[in-house]
């Protein structure tokens, strides 16, 4: 396993994992007021909950795969924490789908118009994996803190290493 895969299927673990203890909370816990708002990149809403944050974690999969395929996205997309797992479970499949291709074709410098963009925009694929992975491990990072927050422990800090132990064994 290299390490794109290792990336990859660790995102997928942590946040099917985080979406799990998701659905011990009430929507209260969920809504509640994030002690730091985050608001990664200037182009996108305000995270001020977890729910947010879990949303953005999958959104950022679905509007980058929509991208590069030329689709739509939904207008209200499920934020419910079973919804979000069915999202889950469509969008990292596709996702992980696109990077290996990329990767195992080294398109890495190829360039895509991003069509969803107003107006639209050209990325590189490298530039747009990296994109999600850096924002991706930002949102993770706050939400664990607000599982913590909430009395949940079980998620540790989201580490790699417990990732790949539990994993591999």
């Amino acid at each position: 396993m290299d390490l794109i895969d290792r990336l990859l299927e660790h995102d997928l673990w942590l946040t099917k994992k985080m979406l799990e203890c998701a659905r011990n909370l009430t929507d209260e816990q969920l809504d509640a007021p994030l002690a730091a708002p985050s608001r990664a990149v200037p182009f996108e809403p305000w995270q001020k909950s977890l729910r947010d944050l879990l949303d953005r974690i999958i959104f950022g999969k679905e509007v980058w795969v929509a991208a590069t395929e030329h689709k739509e996205l939904l207008d209200e997309p499920d934020r419910s924490v079973d919804g979000m797992l069915r999202r889950l479970e469509i969008a990292y499949p596709m996702w992980i789908g696109l990077v290996r291709r990329v990767r195992d074709q080294g398109q890495w410098d190829l360039t895509f118009v991003d069509e969803l963009c107003e107006p639209p925009e050209t990325f590189t694929f490298g530039g747009m994996v990296a994109h999600v992975s850096t924002f991706g491990i930002y949102r993770r990072g706050l939400a664990i803190e607000a599982f913590r927050a909430l009395g949940i422990e079980e998620l540790g800090h989201g580490d790699p290493i417990t990732w790949e132990r539990e994993v591999r064994g």
